[in-house]
């Protein structure tokens, strides 16, 4: 009995995983983990002010919210469409008050609390995001875009780590 119970169980989060991945693919991106060091390396070269807010559009398990808190004790905020990540980054977040992690679609958002934006999204996404960008953003913002640019604006910086091309733009 307990073999059929734990099958069943095992049965039920693959297809809850599969319907979240399905939800994130339709939304613009599949989950694909980035590598912290991209984002830290970023962050860097921007050499922000202390006390920023920074936001991780499609902020999957957590991972990047945690090590980027960690490295410059700032205020993160992920935002997740997959209901099975979004509870995964809720469980390893929960005992941190500076991370936050939102269960949303990304047009949804408001962005007007940010200094640093990251995404690593598909190009049409991205692109689809550039008038919310350009409508929202304080002077001053940063969008970092992992191995996507946003087609009509111009990269602040464009740099090579990891054998990813990032561009960053400053509004």
């Amino acid at each position: 009995m307990l073999y059929i119970i734990l099958i069943i169980t095992i049965m039920l989060i693959t297809v809850f995983w599969m319907f979240s991945n399905l939800i994130s693919l339709l939304a613009g991106s599949p989950y694909i983990e980035s590598d912290s060091k991209i984002i830290i390396e970023a962050i860097k070269k921007i050499n922000p002010k202390n006390n920023f807010v920074f936001y991780e559009l499609g902020s999957g398990a957590g991972k990047n919210l945690i090590a980027i808190e960690r490295e410059f004790y700032c205020q993160a905020i992920g935002i997740e469409i997959s209901p099975f990540y979004y509870l995964i980054s809720k469980i390893k977040t929960k005992n941190n008050r500076k991370i936050k992690v939102i269960f949303s679609d990304i047009s949804k958002i408001d962005f007007l609390k940010a200094d640093i934006i990251y995404c690593y999204l598909y190009p049409k996404f991205m692109n689809l995001l550039e008038k919310k960008f350009v409508n929202e953003l304080k002077k001053g913002t940063y969008i970092i875009s992992n191995s996507f640019p946003i087609n009509n604006l111009k990269p602040y910086m464009k740099f090579q780590i990891l054998a990813k091309t990032i561009y960053i733009y400053k509004f």
